[in-house]
């Protein structure tokens, strides 16, 4: 099963890999110790992880992936959600392993947004005999801690047989249609492995969008069309509540269907996101309704 990319956090549209620590928020579970781990027996792998403060009221739903990097793609080879727990420990189930380079990572997801922690290190499977290994896989900077580099050129792992370990490194920014290109550049021999996509990040080019609309609209209406979206981040809303003297005209498509919605000048909005910080179209028009607006 292929995706398009979670080598790096998504959160502020950051694409080169965040620490787990970067990604924690006030409001989000804490996620430690993500690693891959072999089994005693060298023949199967999983992803592990400890989570601290993961409950109902986080607004998310929170899975272990254990990931496989090939041929600059990557896919995924095991999940499990996790469950809520205020101290807590999981792991995928057990595959067989392969050669080749894995990642742990925690997706988050909040609905509209899924935000995602990745362990800190790649980790690469080598067969040796009838056994598999194990083993972090760093930055070309490993050679000057005193890595004994000739051996693994020996075994195919030099410059010519390099196992590519891709960061992502964005080439393209999203635009309200579309989202961030980023290419899978080797962190050891710069190749370009391949390109993917960012999720979600033309949806978050689109909230900028009509956030700076509102800012920078003379006095009177502003109008924002979409043919992809159906809803506003809480700071849309704000931006809305800020302009009083400023109308807005919402043409958005729903169900096939062309629909318009209209927020009139000085209607505070700023308090109809839902517990994410998301307010859809249809919501927000029922609710203009109810008031009489």
């Amino acid at each position: 099963m292929g995706i398009g990319i979670f080598l790096g956090g998504i959160s502020g549209l950051g694409v080169r890999q965040a620490q787990a620590a970067e990604l924690s928020g006030d409001n989000a579970p804490i996620v430690e110790r993500l690693q891959v781990q072999m089994t005693e027996d060298q023949m199967h792998l999983q992803a592990q992880c400890s989570y601290q403060a993961y409950d109902e009221e986080k607004g998310c739903i929170m899975t272990l992936y254990l990931y496989k990097v090939e041929d600059g793609r990557v896919s995924i080879a095991a999940d499990q959600e996790l469950s809520y727990a205020q101290t807590g420990q999981g792991s995928t189930e057990l595959v067989p392993a392969e050669e080749g380079i894995y990642q742990a990572s925690v997706g988050l997801d909040y609905g509209s947004i899924i935000r995602q922690i990745n362990s800190r290190r790649y980790y690469q499977v080598i067969r040796w005999e009838d056994r598999f290994q194990i083993s972090e896989v760093t930055d070309p900077e490993q050679e000057e801690t005193g890595n004994d580099t000739s051996q693994g050129e020996e075994k195919g792992m030099g410059k010519e047989g390099c196992p590519h370990v891709p960061e992502a490194v964005q080439v393209q920014k999203a635009t309200p249609v579309k989202d961030a290109v980023i290419a899978y550049e080797c962190t050891l021999c710069g190749e370009i492995c391949g390109y993917g996509e960012v999720p979600n990040s033309a949806y978050e080019a689109f909230q900028e969008e009509a956030v700076r609309k509102i800012q920078n609209a003379e006095e009177g209406e502003v109008v924002i069309s979409t043919e992809l979206w159906v809803s506003f981040h809480e700071r849309v809303l704000e931006a809305i509540s800020e302009r009083p003297e400023v109308t807005v005209r919402i043409c958005y498509h729903y169900k096939g269907e062309l629909w318009e919605l209209v927020i009139p000048a000085g209607t505070d909005v700023s308090h109809m996101a839902d517990e994410n910080g998301f307010c859809g179209f249809r919501y927000l028009e029922q609710k203009l309704q109810e008031a009489n607006i």
